[in-house]
């Protein structure tokens, strides 16, 4: 379990963390207790946010960002296929394709609602397939 105070609300968040992760977290703290000490301290937005170190993170790693959609308009901004924010979705998405109710992913990556949720919700073709063949055959 993660437990922190968000910055925008001033709310107690706890999330629950795989076991295994716990466990390699325990082992990377080398005296800190922060993974990653210099995004510890940053809000998601802005050009020195967590967004933006996350990428220079991504590229000391050699990690390429590909850029899927160009700015649009004067407040519009550019969207990477892997970003600090994608990994809410791929989390989202994996237990949308799991089985796990619409409700609990919500709470897990902590959407306001439903609405937003669907947003970061992709299903994959295969988790699809795999419901239509439940489908009783027409005889």
């Amino acid at each position: 379990m993660i437990t922190f105070t968000q910055a925008k609300t001033g709310r107690t968040v706890q999330i629950p963390i795989h076991p295994n992760l716990s466990e390699w977290l325990k082992t990377q703290r080398n005296g800190s207790q922060w993974v990653f000490p210099t995004l510890a301290d940053k809000t998601p937005g802005g050009t020195t946010g967590l967004s933006q170190n996350f990428a220079k993170l991504m590229k000391a790693a050699g990690i390429e960002r590909e850029e899927i959609r160009e700015r649009q308009g004067i407040k519009g901004r550019v969207v990477h296929a892997l970003s600090y924010h994608s990994l809410r979705h791929t989390m989202n998405s994996i237990l949308a394709n799991e089985g796990v109710s619409q409700e609990l992913r919500q709470s897990i990556v902590g959407h306001a609602s439903k609405a937003i949720n669907s947003h970061y919700t992709h299903l994959e073709l295969s988790t699809m397939q795999s419901v239509i063949a439940k489908l009783p055959t027409i005889g």
